[in-house]
């Protein structure tokens, strides 16, 4: 068997060098990969094997029955910061910040497409 594997890949390799090949050989020098896809699991430890079983698990994770309460007390203790004055600003003003700007941009952090 090792006979056979030796002549086996010196083929591929005495193929690789006349062709354009040669880096093909750089994936079968590192380990193979794992399989990085990992099983579902509902609540207490065991694997989802069906189609209910996973509609279930989804259901009870993202729309309970009973969700917890929110405590929406620290609302309340957010600090509220003082009213600001803002200035007027003209219509030819507004037009003048626009101008040169696209319309055909994507919208920045505020949102606007101009």
């Amino acid at each position: 068997i090792r006979r056979a594997k030796r002549t086996f890949f010196n083929e591929i390799i005495k193929s690789s060098q006349d062709s354009q090949r040669m880096w093909g050989l750089v994936d079968w020098t590192k380990p193979r990969r794992t399989n990085a896809t990992m099983g579902l699991v509902q609540a207490d430890g065991t694997s989802i094997d069906s189609q209910e079983e996973l509609k279930e698990a989804f259901q009870n994770q993202f729309t309970p029955s009973n969700p917890r309460e929110v405590d929406l007390t620290f609302i309340q203790e957010i600090p509220q910061k003082p009213v600001r004055d803002f200035p007027s600003i003209s219509v030819r003003e507004l037009f003048e910040a626009i101008r040169d700007t696209s319309n055909t941009s994507a919208p920045g952090p505020d949102h606007c497409g101009w």
